[in-house]
């Protein structure tokens, strides 16, 4: 159960936690903040999910680096990175589409 685990990792003293659902997009904590954000994608993107993952953590890293504290800007740079990582055909690139596809971002509260 990724909550749960999420939700663990919070006990412990990550003061934000971000989960990688596949083609269900992205998963959001933060400490203080009851239940959790997701973010997604209309529909899934048809490509090469390898490096999906560690473009959402660069992409994490790049704005927590850049002073963002905002769990949802956080969360919908990462999860806009790692969808645009799948429109490539290797890891280690992002598609030029990841504004557009922060723009079509569907950001929910669970």
């Amino acid at each position: 159960d990724l909550v749960a685990a999420a939700g663990k990792l919070m006990g412990l003293g990550a003061r934000r936690v971000l989960v990688s659902v596949g083609e269900e997009g992205m998963l959001a904590f933060e400490a203080g903040r009851p239940g959790h954000l997701q973010a997604r994608l209309p529909a899934p993107l048809a490509g090469n999910p390898t490096g999906a993952g560690d473009a959402a953590v660069a992409a994490a890293a790049v704005a927590l680096a850049g002073g963002t504290t905002d769990l949802r800007e956080i969360l919908r740079l990462a999860a806009s990175w790692g969808a645009a990582a799948v429109l490539m055909p290797g890891a280690g690139e992002i598609s030029p589409r990841h504004a557009e596809l922060a723009a079509q971002l569907i950001i929910t509260d669970h």
